[in-house]
């Protein structure tokens, strides 16, 4: 008889059925309902080996995994690519841990053990063990690469507190993920989701990069780290979303921004809002470079262009008062519009005033009979 428990009944993978399942499983079948005369007459060719050496994979096929530094951010980056990895590799039915994130079954590829009934003869039974005892090898050999992969994945300090550091691993690479991802979460209380979560609510933009384009990619850089950390530690309550993130990076834009919003609002993924974000502020920093500046740094150009104007009429007016000024005569007195409508008498007696009653006004140009307002004929013809 197999070492084996009893047979499990076979099940269907994500990648189809291979064709030596069902025919396995029918024989299998058929020798447990056997009688004991019909048993004896089973003869060992008539046993079908359960693996199908078409989808056990190989190392050869995995691609390079960038290590995994420990830290909790890196997590799921690693996670995702050892998956993959071990996914091309057509390795991950030999880990319980990858058969879960691959959705995969472990029986169409090793198929169950090979039933004995006990009246069989005893070359039938030594065929049954010698295919059972190959099951069992290849299995384990399947866990064994499947360890080495994802040991190689991860940076030799964090492989040396693991392996060594009392976590019991042994080559089980089941042990060896649950390691991995027990060191990532850290003993330290500052590794908590709550905390991380926060992080995420204190959060300010980050305006270091030397253009805008560039605060946007490190602003969005700053939550996904924090969005990363609280999906390793997967804590209740604790995983920041998507939709949780859009939100944030909104409120927390620059006001050169604001204009956007609207587009913004209608995002619905977190790589097409940073895509649009990134779009318009590149804009934004193509004008700076042109010369221009953005509305809110125009607006503040102009209130100071402003508060200069009103600077220097105040400076004016002040020399005005003090009967500053200069002109083609020497210095001359300016004079009050009450004075100038003043008819009864001229404002000084410093200059030839004449008096215009179209103008209502003295003048030291004209009077009355000679107002141009009054006789356009008596204007100045233009070349």
């Amino acid at each position: 008889m197999a070492d084996d428990s009893a047979a499990a009944p076979a099940a269907t993978p994500a990648h189809g059925t291979p064709d030596n399942t069902p025919d396995a499983a029918a024989i299998d079948a058929m020798l447990q309902g056997m009688t004991d005369a019909e048993a004896k007459t089973v003869p060992p060719k008539d046993l079908v080996n359960p693996v199908n050496s078409e989808l056990l994979g190989a190392p050869g096929n995995a691609p390079t995994v960038s290590p995994h530094t420990g830290k909790t951010d890196d997590y799921v980056r690693w996670k995702r690519d050892i998956t993959n990895c071990i996914s091309t590799a057509g390795l991950g039915w030999a880990s319980q841990f990858f058969r879960s994130e691959l959705q995969l079954e472990l029986a169409p590829v090793v198929g169950a053990p090979v039933f004995v009934h006990s009246h069989c003869p005893v070359l039938t039974k030594q065929q049954a063990h010698r295919l059972n005892e190959a099951r069992a090898a290849i299995i384990a050999r399947g866990a064994d690469q499947v360890y080495g992969i994802v040991l190689a994945s991860i940076d030799a300090a964090v492989a040396e507190a693991i392996c060594d550091g009392g976590a019991g691993v042994g080559r089980d690479p089941d042990k060896l993920v649950a390691a991995v991802t027990a060191h990532a979460r850290g003993p330290h209380a500052k590794n908590t989701g709550a905390n991380a979560v926060r992080q995420f609510y204190a959060l300010q933009w980050n305006g270091k990069a030397a253009t805008l384009a560039g605060q946007v990619d490190a602003s969005f850089a700053d939550m996904c780290r924090l969005q990363r950390i609280t999906s390793a530690l997967n804590e209740d309550g604790c995983n920041l979303t998507a939709q949780q993130l859009m939100v944030k990076v909104v409120s927390m834009m620059p006001a050169d921004l604001d204009v956007h919003s609207r587009t913004y609002e209608n995002c619905t993924e977190l790589t097409t809002l940073q895509a649009e974000m990134k779009k318009d502020a590149a804009r934004l920093d193509n004008s700076v470079a042109a010369g221009l500046k953005s509305f809110v740094t125009q607006g503040d150009r102009l209130s100071e262009f402003e508060a200069r104007i009103e600077k220097r009429i105040e400076e004016l007016t002040r020399l005005q008062a003090a009967g500053g000024g200069s002109g083609s005569g020497g210095t001359r007195t300016q004079h009050s519009r009450a004075a100038l409508s003043d008819k009864s008498t001229p404002p000084d007696s410093n200059r030839r005033w004449k008096w215009c009653d179209h103008h209502n006004s003295w003048s030291t140009s004209h009077d009355s009979d000679h107002c141009h307002k009054a006789h356009p004929e008596l204007r100045p013809k233009l070349d």
